[in-house]
């Protein structure tokens, strides 16, 4: 659909889209007709149409940490995004909460894993090929199991600019609430992190379909190491209908192509802010980012991390 049209059909759309109005309300300053809609801390003044026009091309989370000519440039070119996803089933011990194993399943594993409820037993008794049941060495009485959906995406905003974002949906709403991370590794020689502007940064996690909690550069949540960037967020203890966590970093770099490696680990115990920050960045980390202390390494579920890169060509 070209921009113009989906402008005109905008309204339509308004109605019908829940994650988009809990956003709105974290974010709007003012609602009349050709006023301003969205602003950030960046300077970006955006109408209601604007917004709404913005969404359709690029995450919403971008629009917090994107100024003035890096959205005129997104609305003016064919926007060039790099995506790859995951999804992640973690089967761990009900008797001392370590992971068994952490499975990379497809979207259609996903759905059958799901909608799992019990299997054929006709190979296994003498009833008919059309009996179900459960089978006993299928049966899971002492795991737990946890789903999960990554995605790591890359906008290329510009020639010395790269946007990425890291998604983390819960299928299964996780048992232990405590404190999870998502992080990149840019490699040392890509970007430098340090200089990286706290309003390239930003961070959120949804619980139960609104903004539970806002995370910027300017948080002690958020942790810079020499070949990359991480958050810490605190799931909160009463996530049941749906959990989601989003962190998007504005890279500052003239290398293009450009690759990160995004990695989202999630916490199997009780921990502080502090402890859940006892990382480094590195390559052979968890899900190729995190280098864990040795007095948490155990926490955390090492779950498979994803990569991308992009190219403004």
């Amino acid at each position: 659909m070209k921009k113009k049209n989906f402008i005109m059909n905008v309204r339509k759309r308004i109605v019908g889209t829940l994650v988009m109005l809990s956003l709105l309300c974290a974010s709007t300053i003012s609602v009349s007709a050709g006023e301003c809609y969205f602003s950030n801390s960046k300077g970006l003044k955006l109408s209601e149409e604007e917004y709404y026009s913005a969404i359709k091309y690029v995450d919403e989370t971008v629009l917090k940490v994107i100024d003035r000519t890096q959205y005129n440039y997104i609305m003016s070119t064919d926007t060039k995004e790099v995506v790859e996803d995951i999804y992640v089933k973690t089967i761990i011990n009900r008797k001392n909460g370590e992971v068994v194993s952490e499975l990379a399943l497809s979207e259609d594993e996903m759905i059958d894993d799901l909608n799992y409820r019990n299997v054929p037993i006709a190979e296994k008794s003498n009833f008919a090929a059309s009996t179900y049941a459960y089978l006993e060495e299928k049966r899971y009485d002492t795991v737990d199991t946890e789903m999960k959906h990554l995605e790591l995406r890359m906008t290329n905003v510009g020639a010395s600019t790269k946007t990425v974002t890291l998604t983390c949906n819960w299928i299964k709403i996780p048992q232990y609430k405590s404190y999870d991370v998502l992080g990149f590794w840019t490699g040392s020689r890509a970007v430098t992190i340090s200089t990286i502007d706290s309003k390239n940064i930003y961070g959120v996690q949804y619980c139960n379909g609104k903004v539970q909690s806002e995370y910027t550069g300017y948080s002690n949540n958020v942790k810079k190491c020499d070949k990359g960037i991480g958050v810490s967020m605190n799931i909160v203890d009463d996530a049941r209908f749906s959990l989601s966590m989003k962190f998007t970093v504005i890279f500052g770099t003239k290398t293009d192509p450009f690759g990160v490696r995004g990695s989202y680990q999630h916490c199997q115990k009780n921990i502080s802010l502090s402890q859940s920050k006892r990382y480094d960045i590195q390559a052979g980390g968890m899900g190729g980012v995190f280098q864990f202390k040795d007095s948490v390494k155990s926490y955390f579920d090492n779950t498979p991390g994803l990569y991308v890169v992009g190219s403004i060509n």
